[in-house]
């Protein structure tokens, strides 16, 4: 018959001229293949997807590592902070010490100042960090002694930078200060029993020099110059008549350079009277 022969056959539908052949139906084998590389595609898809929050967590990141400065950087940053406080310390310890009815203020001599100091306790910071993180890190080469040491040798060194902000002299309007870190001494100017003026040579001119010694037998020198010859002036005024004066010719001659005092009266305060 022509039915059965056409079951094996294609299915043919005749339209005018043309024919279209359909498709024969898929076997269950053909179709579950059909499914499973479907899936892998989905899946696959799937794969490539970025979340949007993932995208920004990563340029997050990004920008953080970017402004993250490197060490040489800090260390150098470290270093012009160093310096400049160094370069400021003196005028730190004026602005903090100093009296408000200072006259002159004078640092005392020696090796120990601030701008010293100041580089002193930089070095003990360092020195102190450095020890407190190697103190918990049990891979150092040092011993737990050896750090303790270096714990307290940074502290000392600190205090001894410290102690260099308290080292000096205030001549106020009413009475001298000298000041260091474990003493505060005050006197009055009735209390000075000698006053010398004398010249030091310093170069290829003279200093005048004021020397002041004190009932307690401490005495202090006092270099007078073209910007505090006034405030040296007021101070001389404050000493008592009685006190022991003595000048030099020299001295009466940069006191007439400075224009503190003429010959006469160079001469009168501190031999007439």
């Amino acid at each position: 018959m022509t039915n059965g022969k056409n079951k094996d056959d294609k299915e043919k539908v005749t339209l005018g001229q043309e024919k279209f052949e359909a498709p024969l139906p898929l076997s269950k084998e053909e179709d579950q293949v059909d499914l499973k590389l479907a899936k892998d595609l989905q899946e696959e898809k799937k794969k490539n997807v970025v979340e949007p929050d993932q995208v920004l967590v990563k340029k997050e990141e990004k920008s953080m590592a970017f402004k993250k400065p490197k060490k040489s950087q800090m260390y150098a940053l470290l270093a012009a902070l160093v310096l400049i406080l160094v370069l400021l310390s003196e005028t730190i310890r004026r602005s903090m010490f100093r009296a408000e009815d200072s006259l002159i203020f004078v640092p005392k001599g020696g090796v120990l100042i601030p701008p010293v100091g100041t580089a002193m306790i930089a070095a003990a910071l360092i020195l102190f960090s450095i020890a407190s993180i190697s103190l918990f890190n049990k891979r150092g080469r040092l011993t737990r002694q050896q750090k303790g040491i270096a714990l307290l040798v940074s502290i000392l060194i600190a205090f001894i930078g410290f102690t260099s902000y308290f080292r000096y002299v205030d001549f106020t309007e009413t009475k001298l200060i000298d000041r260091s870190i474990f003493a505060n001494r005050e006197s009055t100017y009735l209390d000075v029993t000698e006053v010398h003026a004398s010249t030091k040579q310093d170069g290829e001119n003279n200093v005048l020099y004021y020397h002041y010694k004190l009932l307690s037998g401490r005495d202090y020198e006092l270099k007078v110059t073209g910007k505090n010859k006034d405030e040296v002036k007021l101070i001389d005024t404050k000493i008592k008549n009685t006190a022991k004066r003595s000048i030099d010719n020299y001295a009466i001659q940069e006191m007439e350079r400075l224009e503190m005092y003429s010959k006469d009266e160079a001469l009168k305060l501190f031999i007439l009277e």
